[in-house]
Formats: C-alpha cells, structure tokens, sequence
C-alpha cells in the first residue's frame, strides 16, 4: 500500500524504475514482479520499464527522468544471501563510445548507460542498483522465501526513495555523483 506522502512526493520528480529480467520465472522473474507492482501503484512522475537486458536506447528514457532505480537479481557469481542497494554513479570519459560501440545490439550493464546518457544528452540522472538474492535456479517456477522477503523489502526501500527525494534544484554540473546515504528506515525488514 502506498500512502499519499509517496504520492505527493513522487509528483514532484520524475522517477524510473528498470526491472531487468533476464530469466523466464522463478527468481529471474522478481525484478519485473517488484517493477509490476510500483506500476500498480500508478503514481503520476513514476515510469516503469521491465526489460531483458539494458540497450543504448534506453538512454532516451534515462535522459528524461531525475531518478532511475535499476532492479536486478543477483549474478550466478555473487549469490548474495540479502538485499544489496548501492549508488551508481557515471563516469564518462571521451572515449566511452569507442569502448563500447554504437550497437543497439549489445548488452550495456546500468553503469554504461548512465555514461552513454551522459554522453548523448549532456547529463544523466541520479541512479541506485537494487540487487536481489538469488536461490533457485533457473528452471524454477516460483520464487524461493528469501526472493519473496527481498521483493518486499525492495518495495519498501523504493517507496522510501520516493518519498525522500524531490525533484533536483541544482545545476547538474554540481551534481556529480548519487547520495551515498540509504535511509536505514528503507532497509530494515518488518
């Protein structure tokens, strides 16, 4: 249940949460089940997108928003056993596009693209990486215990997000990274 602060708060700035699911059910499925649901929350200044894997055009949709909250499980190789939530920040050198090429075709991790919104648009929003746990492999259905609590804490810490920040009223050259405090008030499970 989302309250009226959140949506007051949340009209303010222009919000974009990425569920980026790249497996069908089970515990790849919880990033687009978490993105569902603050869809369903339906507040005005809040896009939602789920998609398989992160493109270069997809920095049209960052480019428009203030705040982006990527939403993924955790890769087979950091099976985190909790939510992890940290600040993305980009940084953009010169020779970013030559790096990464102009292929739409290529998979761009949440870092990339804030450098490729950087580089195309002049500036990129502030961004934060939620990470789920992952338990279950891949051909399972349903999602585990500790994926469910996860999706509820997420839930949680993206409602204290909208809540807490407003629309940006500094120039963007001050701004040059995301705030590196996390509400505890966010993170702590009920």
């Amino acid at each position: 249940m989302v309250t009226s602060s959140v949506h007051q708060r949340a009209s303010d700035s222009r919000f974009l949460i990425i569920g980026c699911d790249n497996q069908v059910g089970g515990e790849g499925a919880a990033a687009s089940t978490i993105t569902n649901a603050v869809d369903r929350w339906q507040l005005p200044a809040v896009e939602t997108m789920v998609v398989s894997r992160l493109c270069t055009h997809h920095a049209i949709a960052l480019a428009k928003a203030d705040y982006v909250i990527f939403v993924d499980t955790c890769g087979s190789q950091a099976h985190a056993r909790s939510l992890q939530v940290q600040p993305l920040t980009s940084n953009f050198s010169s020779s970013f596009l030559a790096e990464q090429g102009e292929n739409d075709a290529e998979d761009l991790c949440p870092r990339s693209l804030l450098n490729l919104t950087c580089q195309r648009y002049g500036d990129s929003p502030l961004a934060w990486l939620i990470e789920l746990p992952a338990e279950c492999g891949a051909g399972e259905q349903e999602l585990s215990a500790t994926a469910q609590a996860s999706c509820d804490r997420a839930l949680r810490t993206i409602a204290q997000f909208l809540q807490t920040y407003q629309k940006p009223n500094y120039p963007a050259q001050d701004r040059l990274e995301a705030p590196r405090v996390i509400y505890k008030e966010a993170l702590n499970c009920a």
